[in-house]
């Protein structure tokens, strides 16, 4: 769970919150097209482009939002994809696990302490923090093992298979 991926869910969601900010946003750019400049507005400056301004904050912020998203996930992907294919393999004993207190989406993030064991590092504790979904929490006793990737560079950068 430690990598964000699309969900099957995502173009639908993708589409309850972008369709209706650019439909809203692109009534208010036609509606600030077709008023005369005369009309005076709350900001000191003409109505007609305080709609052309507002319509257009409507299209762009969510669509600005969604690049910022993607741009982030992708990061994240790029970072697994580095340590499965560069990373020394290993396997990850865990010793103690606690909630940290934040959520995110429904994936409680918890402070696994963490035995690492290589074949390049003797063996070493870490903590490692990672949102984990609902359905691995039941794997997170004391004692569990799972397959790992460290950073050959930084053996603190860690990448846990649950699956």
């Amino acid at each position: 769970m430690g990598t964000w991926q699309k969900t099957e869910q995502a173009g639908w969601i993708t589409l309850l919150v972008v369709v209706p900010s650019v439909v809203v946003g692109g009534l208010l750019l036609w509606m600030g097209l077709n008023m005369s400049v005369q009309a005076a507005g709350d900001l000191g400056i003409p109505r007609k482009y305080e709609l052309i301004l507002l319509g257009a904050f409507f299209i762009l912020s969510p669509l600005l939002g969604l690049l910022l998203i993607e741009i982030w996930v992708r990061r994240g992907q790029r970072r697994a994809r580095r340590l499965r294919e560069r990373g020394i393999p290993g396997t990850a004993t865990l010793l103690n696990c606690e909630e940290t207190g934040v959520v995110t989406n429904n994936a409680p993030q918890i402070a696994l302490e963490l035995e690492i064991e290589t074949a390049q590092h003797p063996p070493y504790r870490l903590v490692h923090k990672e949102c984990v979904g609902l359905l691995y929490l039941s794997r997170l006793a004391p004692g569990a093992q799972f397959e790992v990737w460290v950073d050959p560079e930084d053996p603190e950068e860690i990448l846990l298979a649950w699956k």
